[in-house]
């Protein structure tokens, strides 16, 4: 059975309990306790691919929500062959935006047509239902629309796996944000609606934080997909999205799940319903738990003693498993250089900031693979120099213009094509303290890079990069495999 703190957790979300109780048991009794988490699951994958594309990620929202729950109810009650029905009309042959009118979504102004829903049906396992999604044009092209700001899920067991409706909403001055308690990151986003126009912000201009009693804790600033939090920002402040004379205020609590992101790394503190953080400082808190899927942080206490390396919960077992290289211990080679000055001395000009928690390092791997040797740790908030994207220059075969690369654990897929930014490494090189110049292979997902001011939000940003000779693709061997 469901644990009581995710099913209280559900019902914060306004995720209902009863839709992922299955009106046939006998088939399903082994589905139970893994349906709740399938329903986080699927908006994490979501959020993840928004993510690697530049997109702002989705709040999860109680309305959307009851829209997701009743037609996932409807739709498991039919005794059908799901390729022949149509999963997007109701008991009334309504459609979403028609359905979404019933259940008072607003508007953007008085015309019943100016309203911004969307819906997306999969039947299957959460990778699966992802994967189609990716495929298909029409689904993919909902996910990814900016426009939409919140989403709402249903989750049903079915002999196939998951019946799962997720609906994608946004309304006029609401812009809920997002908070990373790993990373530190606030996520807001902005008015994308260009349709119609009135009274609500059509472009939100400026961001700024404030106390509770209205003291600034930060100065207005352009508005940016997302910023740091302030380690003297306390747990609950308000944020003020500008445009001209329209203001808006949302409330953020650092602890609580209403505001927290929906990715992979912070499901396990979701499903306990204890979001922990060590971004802000007036009180002390627990760090948070390890990512489930992305190349995990590693502690380090404050006592000089041996480092124990974080252990990395399972991801969720995929529809196709790859082939993970085992993990060796070569002997490690660092290069050591004459740097008394202690700048960078790569030419490259992408640089990188080591974004993870400000108690935590990050592993610095001998190939791209969570698998491999561990050559050090580099502490967050280190500087670091992107240096290239594993793989090799092929003149006759490639994409694009003749680029091939393999990845590790991702088996004949190419860059650019379905690979999320939590997926990707990067080739860096770092001044350790002592002078010696490391390079090594990290997750992208830990690193905030930029290069001439503009941030590298995601996959395509670095391929650009690649395109324009600013970054190269590297080479590399796995030890006990076959030379490049």
């Amino acid at each position: 059975m469901l644990s009581r703190r995710l099913i209280l957790i559900l019902i914060f979300f306004g995720i209902c309990p009863s839709v992922f109780l299955p009106l046939h048991p006998i088939k399903q009794a082994q589905a139970n306790d893994n349906v709740a988490s399938a329903a986080l699951e699927i908006v994490a994958e979501v959020n993840t691919h928004r993510m690697s594309l530049g997109l702002s990620p989705l709040a999860l929202n109680a309305t959307l929500n009851k829209m997701a729950e009743d037609q996932a109810h409807y739709i498991e009650s039919l005794d059908f062959r799901p390729e022949n029905y149509d999963f997007h009309k109701d008991a009334r042959s309504e459609y979403p935006r028609q359905r979404a009118l019933r259940y008072n979504w607003p508007t953007f102004g008085p015309d019943p047509r100016q309203i911004e829903v969307g819906e997306n049906a999969g039947l299957g396992s959460v990778q699966f239902v992802m994967d189609y999604w990716r495929k298909s044009n029409l689904h993919r092209t909902t996910m990814e629309n900016p426009t939409y700001r919140e989403i709402g899920v249903g989750v049903v067991p079915h002999e196939y796996g998951y019946f799962i409706i997720l609906m994608f909403g946004s309304r006029p001055n609401t812009f809920p944000p997002l908070f990373d308690p790993e990373r530190c990151l606030l996520f807001t986003a902005n008015e994308h609606h260009t349709s119609s126009r009135g009274q609500w912000i059509q472009s939100v201009e400026t961001v700024q934080l404030m106390s509770l009693d209205g003291t600034p804790i930060t100065e207005p600033q352009t508005w940016q997909p997302q910023m740091l939090i302030p380690a003297s920002s306390g747990y609950q402040f308000s944020v003020v999205l500008r445009e001209d004379n329209h203001e808006i205020v949302e409330q953020v609590d650092l602890e609580a799940v209403a505001n927290t992101l929906v990715i992979p790394n912070t499901l396990p503190m979701l499903e306990t319903g204890e979001i922990t953080t060590r971004c802000v400082t007036d009180t002390p808190v627990v760090a948070a738990a390890a990512p489930a899927a992305n190349e995990a942080p590693t502690l380090v206490p404050t006592e000089p003693v041996v480092v124990v390396e974080a252990t990395t919960p399972a991801p969720p077992q995929p529809t196709v498993q790859a082939n993970i290289p085992p993990a060796s211990t070569p002997e490690v080679k660092i290069e050591t250089v004459n740097n008394a000055s202690g700048l960078n001395p790569a030419t490259t000009e992408v640089s990188g900031l080591v974004n993870v928690n400000r108690s935590s390092n990050l592993q610095c791997r001998e190939y791209p693979s969570s698998a491999a040797f561990s050559l050090g740790l580099i502490p967050s908030g280190s500087t670091i120099t992107v240096l290239g994207l594993p793989g090799a220059r092929d003149e006759r075969v490639g994409f694009p213009d003749g680029i091939v690369i393999e990845i590790p654990d991702y088996a004949a897929a190419r860059l650019g094509e379905g690979i999320e930014l939590n997926e990707l490494w990067l080739h860096i090189g770092w001044q350790m303290p002592e002078g010696t110049y490391l390079k090594c292979w990290v997750n992208a997902f830990y690193i905030s890079a930029s290069y001439q001011g503009k941030a590298l939000i995601s996959v395509a940003s670095y391929l650009d990069l690649v395109q324009r000779g600013k970054l190269d693709f590297i080479p590399y061997n796995v030890p006990g495999g076959p030379s490049d």
